[in-house]
């Protein structure tokens, strides 16, 4: 492993620094000139992150660039100018963490698939042959078909593009897992009952090599502090705000530090870049470019560093739960995950004569059910290996792949227009 690579990704408490600075970069109080200057600043990022507690702000600041090439020995624009295909690129991962705040670090090469999109915002001819199959490493279920199981950071380019594909000989279920965590996230995605995206245009799509299928997790969940994924001294308890949470996609969450409890209403609002920056500047009785810096009273800045963990969850706790997904499913209480779409309708619209061929659940199937008559091989790994987080986010691309989750990104900038997917777990053929 490049020794210039150590310093940065052998000490943890890189990370809950780096996401403060992606997503508040553009104001005074995140330039480095500034936060060299600024005691405070360094004591708010490393007040309050589990076992990075006062020592986050030791570090320079690292900017989505740098972390790239921390994790991935390359630079943005390298995947930028790669030609569509797949590869094995190295990669710098995490193996555990220890108590004096130090990763254990492995190089491992993992499977990277590009392709880009054409003129009209395609990827022609995707799923087709091998070098434009994005699931060519998918382990198969005994039919030969793929089942490949999806959190959504934000997927809803990737599930347009997939909708109506017609290449390649294999049927794809793609399982979009939707859970507290993926619908509390401020980052705009489908709703898991939104029938626009998933139902299709042409009843039944009898060409299509593809079929959606929208999953709830219908538990809340609750992460202990100090877990070593989140990093954070709070208990936080992610919750459906309603019991009848098909009615109102609406997610609270309660952040408890010892005995004392803060609860956020509605955190896909609550938790979003406006909200805590507008948050931290009412804290800080200052305008972000005057020089007064943040508050040095105590819980003010426990405050400040609180509204920015929030900020950091809504990519981490996605995750986390995608890192936790295969043994939530594989788990003897594995029923907590609800079929949304296809709903009774659309199921009478796609099993017909025409769409011969497709297994459905029915619409009070559980996702273990369906999915575990399907493979004899049917364990963590198995799940592991067609998992994936969905994002357009350099960070969360980052930090997932340096917790080992597998991610599909996707570049939508208009000079340039592509999807990587990156797959560590993967069925040599």
């Amino acid at each position: 492993m490049p020794s210039s690579v150590l310093p940065y990704l052998e000490n943890k408490c890189i990370w809950p620094k780096t996401e403060a600075h992606h997503d508040f970069a553009d104001s005074d109080l995140f330039l480095r000139s500034y936060f060299n200057n600024c005691p405070n600043l360094k004591n708010i990022l490393g007040l309050d992150v589990g076992s990075c507690s006062d020592s986050v702000g030791d570090l320079d600041l690292v900017n989505d660039e740098e972390i790239v090439l921390k994790v991935f020995n390359k630079e943005k624009e390298e995947f930028k100018r790669m030609l569509p295909g797949w590869y094995d690129i190295s990669v710098n991962y995490k193996i555990r963490g220890r108590v004096d705040k130090k990763n254990i670090l492995e190089q491992k090469k993992i499977k990277l698939f590009k392709i880009n999109k054409d003129e009209s915002k395609n990827y022609t001819g995707l799923l087709g042959d091998d070098s434009k199959n994005m699931f060519r490493y998918i382990k198969p279920d005994n039919s030969g078909n793929n089942h490949v199981f999806f959190t959504q950071d934000v997927a809803g380019d990737v599930v347009k593009q997939l909708k109506y594909i017609n290449k390649g000989t294999k049927k794809n279920y793609i399982h979009i897992i939707n859970s507290v965590e993926t619908i509390g996230d401020s980052a705009s995605k489908i709703k898991p009952d939104c029938k626009k995206k998933y139902i299709y245009k042409k009843n039944p799509p009898s060409d299509s090599k593809v079929r959606l299928f929208s999953w709830l997790h219908t538990k809340n969940r609750e992460i202990n502090e100090d877990d070593e994924l989140m990093m954070s001294s709070y208990k936080i308890k992610t919750e459906y705000a309603k019991s009848n949470y098909t009615q109102r996609w609406m997610v609270d969450q309660v952040w408890s530090f010892g005995e004392h409890k803060e609860k956020y209403l509605d955190i896909n609002k609550t938790n979003n870049r406006t909200s805590i920056k507008e948050e931290i500047l009412g804290l800080t009785n200052s305008l972000w470019n005057t020089n007064l810096g943040p508050p040095k009273n105590i819980d003010k800045r426990r405050q400040i560093s609180r509204a920015l963990q929030r900020k950091r969850s809504g990519d981490y706790l996605q995750i986390k739960f995608t890192k936790d997904f295969p043994t939530l499913i594989t788990s003897k209480d594995n029923s907590d995950f609800q079929l949304i779409l296809p709903d009774k309708e659309q199921l009478g619209l796609l099993q017909n004569p025409q769409d011969y061929g497709w297994v459905y659940p029915n619409e009070n199937s559980q996702l273990y059910e369906f999915i575990s008559i399907k493979f004899t091989d049917f364990n963590e790994d198995t799940i592991k290996q067609n998992s994936f987080i969905v994002t357009n986010d350099w960070p969360c691309l980052s930090y997932a792949i340096f917790n080992q989750v597998n991610v599909i990104f996707h570049n939508n900038s208009p000079t340039c227009r592509y999807l990587l997917v990156f797959q560590f777990h993967f069925n040599e053929n």
